[in-house]
């Protein structure tokens, strides 16, 4: 029974780590960067599109119009988090299509 048992986990942690390897080789891979238009959302709902003008990683901030900033405080793959001070959670991704798995990639984050 003991045997069996190891044999079950074991098989298990394999199945878990190729399904983990498998699911990250379909993860687009686009950071952003200065330039880059991207798409803003207000907690889940669409809010604009602007152009990155600069990132400021010691500050957390990714100005938009020349002199907008605005917090981040997680870069993904693809995708960047960012809280408001009232609360308010902002969602940056450049391709509108990426929403529902930056989502889902949100979810497992934490």
């Amino acid at each position: 029974m003991g045997n069996l048992l190891f044999m079950f986990f074991i098989c298990l942690a394999v199945a878990i780590v190729s399904i983990v390897l498998t699911v990250k080789v379909f993860i687009p891979t686009s950071p952003i960067k200065i330039g880059d238009e991207l798409h803003i959302y207000i907690g889940s709902k669409y809010n604009r599109t602007a152009t990155v003008n600069e990132i400021n990683e010691s500050e957390d901030i990714i100005v938009i119009y020349d002199n907008f900033p605005l917090p981040y405080t997680y870069q993904g793959r693809f995708y960047a988090i960012g809280y408001m001070s009232d609360g308010n959670k902002l969602i940056f991704i450049k391709n509108k299509k990426l929403l529902i798995p930056a989502l889902f990639a949100e979810l497992i984050r934490f």
